[in-house]
């Protein structure tokens, strides 16, 4: 990557984007760290700063003269309020690593009490170090990271901090703030983003399952789904049904239930060749199927 221009959000959308490639975990981020800085501001306004490196190796986020969040291109790290992490239970089942002193050496492990303070400067700081793919935890985190704002927003906040404000950085965090929720989706999209985030589920194992259900908002998000659809020759349709006579054309099994509006036989229309790569809407490419034939019909 070329030097850095801190002021340009271009620049500051390249960085983001190679560390976050996938678009919801980029908007966990930008929420959590726009979040903190609003809260930094409220306490002690203009005493906090973006540093996005000129030569593109990490973004961090000041709070005073230290350090609270800092993004690199494999990890993230969190500094936290020690006694704020104890009461996050759900953390001791996952793989996080901590990062703090131990004989006076910068040291990671995976037990927080094997550790001393990672900030001189901040009795009681801790460091959460997470993968990429780990930051879907990071709002159970933002009440100790908020500790650690509390008591180091305070600390005196050099010249040098305030010339590297990174402006750009802001504004394109903004910008992925103001349009994260208003997303569109095709239904096809939604469809690839379940698939991969339960191939990714799958690979853990039920303790690190349950302990991110247990850090997660049980309201779902709301995503705006724009889907094409086809306006099918309703002809057609009460033709084959006809044809089928309540007998699924795959299986040759009679339909699952009669439905209670008009008590006929359920089942369902669908095209051999879909609609939607080409298909044409007639009785040759359409066939009668009860719900299981045509779920396989559609993912088997």
């Amino acid at each position: 990557m070329s030097k850095i221009d801190r002021s340009n959000p271009e620049h500051a959308k390249t960085f983001i984007e190679s560390c976050f490639p996938d678009p919801e975990i980029r908007n966990v981020f930008a929420q959590f760290i726009l979040e903190a800085i609003e809260y930094a501001q409220t306490i002690n306004p203009g005493k906090w700063n973006l540093n996005l490196d000129k030569e593109g190796k990490f973004l961090r986020f000041n709070s005073g003269k230290v350090y609270c969040i800092e993004l690199r291109p494999n990890s993230l790290l969190v500094v936290c309020n020690r006694e704020s992490l104890k009461k996050i239970q759900a953390l001791k089942k996952l793989s996080v690593s901590y990062v703090g002193y131990k004989n006076n050496l910068l040291t990671h492990a995976q037990n927080p009490n094997d550790l001393d303070d990672l900030l001189l400067s901040v009795p009681d700081s801790l460091g959460v170090v997470l993968t990429n793919e780990q930051v879907d935890i990071l709002p159970s985190l933002k009440e100790a990271n908020d500790c650690l704002i509390r008591a180091s927003v305070h600390t005196p906040h050099t010249n040098n901090m305030k010339n590297a404000h990174s402006l750009g950085v802001l504004e394109y965090l903004q910008s992925l703030n103001r349009t994260s929720n208003t997303k569109n989706y095709s239904f096809e999209d939604i469809q690839s983003l379940e698939k991969e985030r339960l191939r990714e589920a799958s690979s853990l194992s039920s303790a690190e399952r349950l302990a991110r259900i247990s850090l997660m908002n049980p309201k779902p998000e709301k995503i705006q789904v724009v889907q094409t659809i086809y306006s099918r020759n309703q002809y057609i349709v009460a033709e084959v049904l006809a044809r089928a006579n309540g007998i699924c054309e795959r299986c040759k099994q009679p339909a699952p239930f009669i439905r209670s509006s008009n008590n006929s036989p359920y089942l369902e229309v669908h095209h051999t060749i879909p609609l939607s790569v080409g298909g044409e809407d007639t009785l040759e490419n359409t066939e009668v199927l009860c719900p299981n034939c045509h779920r396989k019909a559609h993912f088997g």
